[in-house]
C-alpha cells in the first residue's frame, strides 16, 4: 500500500510513523509530504523512518497532483494550524484558512485523481461540544455549529468536513474522518499538544473553570490511522473517545502524578471571561499585546464547555480501545524535559 501523508512532522503523524514502522510487513509505504526539506530532516527522530519516502512540495493541488507518487492507495491528510485566538492578524487568519480547508481540498483532489481513500484529521470538537456534561454525540450528530461558530479553529473544522462531504456525494470522495479529542502522550516535540500539561507543570493557574476537558492517547488514535487505511468498508466518520472529565478532576489527576498543588479556586464563567477580555484589551493598549495573565478569551470560553462523545463503531471496525487517562497523563509527563 502506497499513501501520501501531509504533517507527516507534526505529533499525531509522528506516532503513526511508529504504528507503521511495528507493522512490520503489512506496513504501508509512506510518503511524507513537506513543505521544506528542513521540515524531515531537522528532526532527529526521523532518522527512525529511512524508509518513508519525502516529498517537498506546497500544500496545494497542483503542486500535489503534479508531484505525488504515481500510484497511491490512500491519501491521510494530518497537516492543520490549531489556532484558537480570534485576536490573530488577518494573514494568519487566512494562512490558517487556506491549510486547514484549503489543505484538505487539496487533499481530496489528490485522491479523486487517485481514485484512493482519503484519511483526513478532523477533531471532536466539530459536533462534541456543550454546556451539559451528560452530552454524548455520536458520528451521526450534526456539527454544533450554535456552540463553537465563533471559535475560529473549530468554525474551520466544520468548513473543512462540510466542503469534504460535498465531495463525497458529488465525485464520490472515499472519505474517512477521524475525529478524537485533544491528543495527550509522550514525544510532542512540537510541543503544542501537551503545552496544558507543561504549563501546569510551570506554574498551575490559580484558579480553574466549570468545565470539561476531552483528551485521547495519541499511541491510541495512531493505530486507529493506521486501522482505518486497512479496513475493507471503512465508515466515513469514526469518534475516538478517550477520557473526558471534569477540569477539576484532570488537575487532581495531574496533582496526584506531580506532586503540584492544583488550584482549588473555582472562578464563575462569566468573570472568567470578563478578566480574560481585559487582559487583551489593557495588554494592548500598554504594550501592543496581551498581557498574558490569563488564558485568551476563547481558551477561557472553549473551558467553560463539555466535549465528551460516544462512537458506535470505532471499537468494532477499527479495535480501538482507550487506554486510562491517567495512564496517558503519567507518560506524557514522564516525557517531558526537565524544567519542561
Amino acid at each position: 500500500m502506497q499513501v501520501l501523508v501531509t504533517g507527516a512532522t507534526g505529533f499525531w503523524g509522528r506516532h503513526f510513523l511508529q504504528a507503521c514502522a511495528a507493522a512490520g510487513a503489512a506496513a504501508p509505504q509512506v510518503h511524507a509530504w513537506v513543505r521544506r526539506p528542513q521540515s524531515w530532516s531537522a528532526q532527529p527522530w526521523t532518522a527512525a523512518h529511512p524508509d518513508v519516502q519525502v516529498h517537498v512540495g506546497t500544500l496545494d493541488e497542483v503542486s500535489l497532483v503534479r508531484q505525488a507518487p504515481a500510484q497511491l492507495d490512500a491519501v491521510v491528510h494530518l497537516a492543520a494550524v490549531v489556532q484558537h485566538s480570534r485576536g490573530t492578524s488577518p494573514q494568519a487568519q487566512a494562512e490558517a484558512e487556506a491549510l486547514n480547508v484549503g489543505g484538505a481540498l487539496a487533499a481530496a483532489r489528490l485522491a479523486l485523481v487517485h481514485n484512493c481513500r482519503l484519511v483526513v484529521a478532523s477533531t471532536s470538537g466539530t459536533v462534541a461540544c456543550s454546556t451539559d456534561p451528560r452530552a454524548q454525540p455520536d458520528e451521526e450528530a450534526p456539527h454544533c455549529t450554535a456552540v463553537v461558530g465563533r471559535w475560529p479553529y473549530y468554525a474551520a473544522k466544520i468548513r473543512m468536513e462540510r466542503a469534504l462531504w460535498a465531495l463525497r456525494d458529488s465525485h464520490g470522495l472515499q472519505l474517512v474522518l477521524l475525529r478524537p479529542p485533544m491528543l495527550f502522550g509522550p514525544q510532542d516535540h512540537v510541543g503544542r499538544a501537551t503545552a496544558q500539561i507543561r504549563r501546569f507543570v510551570r506554574r498551575p493557574l490559580p484558579f480553574i473553570l466549570h468545565g470539561g476537558i476531552h483528551y485521547v492517547d495519541v499511541r491510541d488514535a495512531a493505530a486507529a490511522l493506521l486501522r482505518s487505511l486497512q479496513v475493507a468498508t471503512p465508515r466515513p466518520i469514526y469518534h475516538l473517545r478517550g477520557t473526558a472529565c471534569t477540569l477539576r478532576a484532570f488537575f487532581a489527576d495531574l496533582e496526584a502524578l506531580t506532586g503540584q498543588r492544583a488550584a482549588r479556586l473555582a472562578l464563575p464563567g462569566g468573570l472568567a471571561r470578563a478578566l480574560a477580555r481585559l487582559d487583551v484589551g489593557l495588554g494592548r493598549r500598554l504594550r501592543g499585546r496581551p498581557l498574558g495573565v490569563f488564558p485568551d478569551p476563547v481558551v477561557v470560553e472553549m473551558a467553560g464547555h463539555f466535549w465528551d462523545m460516544r462512537s458506535r463503531y470505532a471499537k468494532a471496525e477499527l479495535n480501538f480501545v482507550a487506554r486510562p487517562g491517567t495512564a496517558t497523563l503519567a507518560a506524557t509527563l514522564a516525557d517531558l524535559a526537565p524544567g519542561a
